[in-house]
């Protein structure tokens, strides 16, 4: 009967310190997968504000004031420049560009190189970044 008791105890204890462990497991999943949904958000939001920005660059770039075209001037003298030209002044279209492959991020420099349009370059950058959710 002691022994029993014992056992008994023994596999409470055990139980009572496993309990929060297993139960995390299943607040880990719940967190994976809400970190999942807000990364898809992410993406989209994202999304949303490059496109305003293209919009917005496009109406600068019809302005041709003096800041624009040393914006643009500074983002075709090279990849480095232009990629600082997009994270300071276009921080959502930065977002989407810096989860594209080294291939997609050339191309959209040349589109760059070619218009001298941030715009251009915007609107590429946004198309690219979809195909890559496509074939995820």
């Amino acid at each position: 009967m002691f022994f029993y008791g014992q056992i008994s105890r023994l596999i409470f204890s055990i139980l009572l310190v496993f309990s929060p462990v297993l139960h995390a497991a299943d607040y880990s999943i719940d967190d994976d997968y809400l970190q999942n949904l807000s990364e898809e958000a992410d993406k989209l939001e994202y999304m949303d504000k490059a496109e305003q920005e293209a919009r917005q660059s496009a109406q600068h770039e019809a302005s041709s004031s003096p800041a624009v075209l040393a914006t643009t001037q500074r983002a075709v003298n090279s990849l480095r420049d232009f990629e600082r030209v997009l994270l300071t002044e276009y921080p959502s279209s930065y977002q989407l560009y810096r989860n594209l492959g080294i291939t997609q991020k050339n191309r959209v420099f040349e589109i760059m190189q070619r218009s001298r349009k941030l715009s251009l370059a915007q609107h590429k950058i946004i198309e690219l970044y979809k195909q890559t959710l496509t074939t995820k």
